[in-house]
């Protein structure tokens, strides 16, 4: 993901917190180390660290599995949370496709 601004950064606001949320909501299938969540959100692995406990304590994210004691987190889908901002995150990016195909028509 490249750190630049998104249309759903541009809604909601630009901090690290964000940036880390937006690349699981892109991702929403997926599992990540902190490492790879660092480099796709151009954050230092300290900061995608912090931001990451902090999501896992609150329940928004879950340790999908374990490889080599490396933790892979993903998205907490069961969360009512979580929920509500993949509506927002879809309305917003499904929003900004549709308009940009009707540009482009």
């Amino acid at each position: 993901m490249n750190a630049g601004m998104t249309l759903f950064r541009e809604v909601v606001g630009d901090n690290p917190r964000i940036r880390v949320l937006e690349f699981f909501l892109e991702t929403r299938e997926l599992d990540f180390g902190v490492g790879d969540v660092a480099e796709e959100t151009e954050l230092s692995r300290q900061t995608a660290y912090t931001i990451i406990e902090e999501f896992y304590k609150k329940d928004l994210l879950i340790i999908n599995r374990t490889l080599k004691n490396k933790q892979l987190y993903k998205l907490n889908l069961k969360s009512s949370v979580i929920q509500k901002w993949i509506l927002l995150f879809d309305g917003i990016v499904f929003k900004d496709a549709r308009i940009s195909k009707k540009l482009t028509a």
